[in-house]
This record gives C-alpha cells, sequence and structure tokens, in this order.
C-alpha cells in the first residue's frame, strides 16, 4: 500500500481546511487508538487555526501533516501529536 500512496504524495496541496474536508477518506476526528501509521501523505500551513484530527488533542494549529493509517482513513495531526502518537515511524515519514 505505502508503494501506491508514494506516487501520489506529491499530487497533495492544501491551501486551506476545506481542502481536508474535500478528500473521500478524511475524518475531522480520529480516534488513533488501535491505528498504525500507513503514510505521512503532505504537510500543511494554513492561514487560519484549524483543530488537530486526534480525538484525543483537537488543539488547533495552523502547521502540521495529512497522514493515512493503514486502516484507509486520513486526519490531519501535528508534530507534537504525530511523534507522540506514532512514535520514530511518523518522524521519518514526515521528513
Amino acid at each position: 500500500m505505502t508503494a501506491d500512496l508514494d506516487d501520489f504524495s506529491l499530487l497533495v496541496d492544501l491551501k486551506g481546511p476545506s481542502d481536508l474536508q474535500r478528500r473521500p477518506a478524511y475524518r475531522p476526528c480520529l480516534d488513533a487508538s488501535g491505528e498504525q501509521l500507513a503514510e505521512v501523505l503532505a504537510p500543511y500551513h494554513f492561514e487560519e487555526q484549524y483543530p488537530c484530527g486526534l480525538a484525543s488533542c483537537r488543539q488547533p494549529h495552523q502547521w502540521g501533516f495529512l497522514v493515512i493509517t493503514l486502516n484507509g482513513i486520513e486526519t490531519n495531526i501535528g508534530q507534537v501529536c504525530g511523534k507522540n502518537i506514532f512514535g520514530d515511524e511518523f518522524e521519518i515519514k514526515a521528513n
């Protein structure tokens, strides 16, 4: 699955929260317990703040990443939550 995602990761262009909301697999509030990271799809930087996509956080931020889980669910996540929830795998894939 990751190889397929790598082919398209450069095509993701996120200018604002509405770009996230239009994605079919996007969930604005994800309970990440039991979820595993498949890929970091794209970074983003929005002019307005938008809540973290993790149900355990929901902290508004302007900068973060669109991620997809092995279950095919996409959400937005900041760097701190990404590291806390998905560990070193997030750090590697986000850089």
